[in-house]
């Protein structure tokens, strides 16, 4: 999620059939509004990384990724799991969603334009991103 900003919703549904090697590219399937699915580039290096972990456990049978026991993981699984790593490492505790507002964030820092973050993240027109830029 942090390589890519999306929400949770879209990292949920991410088949492995989303996942474009080739071009270093994740479908994100979200549906909060018309502009959230959509292709998102990713860098080659959180490529490989997601790759070499999603190989170390079983596709599911209709191809999504993130499935335990036949189920797609829950929100409350999702930030479970995320508090039990920020607690190994000894780091605060934050949300999913907060994985979101850190791409937003390094995004910003790195001088990339509003209008191509707001597209990325699946916004529908610019004035969403505002709240965001507050944060950071």
């Amino acid at each position: 999620m942090i390589c890519t900003g999306c929400r949770v919703s879209g990292a949920r549904n991410i088949k492995i059939e989303h996942i474009n090697q080739v071009k270093n590219t994740i479908f994100i399937d979200e549906r909060k509004t018309d502009t959230s699915p959509r292709y998102i580039s990713i860098a080659k290096s959180d490529m490989k990384h997601i790759m070499d972990v999603i190989s170390t456990f079983a596709i599911s049978y209709d191809g999504y990724i993130f499935k335990e026991a036949g189920f797609i993981i829950n929100l409350q699984a999702i930030n479970n799991a995320l508090k039990s790593a920020c607690r190994v490492n000894n780091i605060p505790i934050i949300t999913s969603h907060a994985l979101r507002h850190t791409h937003c964030s390094y995004l910003l820092a790195k001088g990339v334009s509003i209008h191509y973050i707001s597209k990325r993240l699946g916004h529908k027109n610019i004035a969403i991103i505002h709240p965001c830029i507050l944060i950071c």
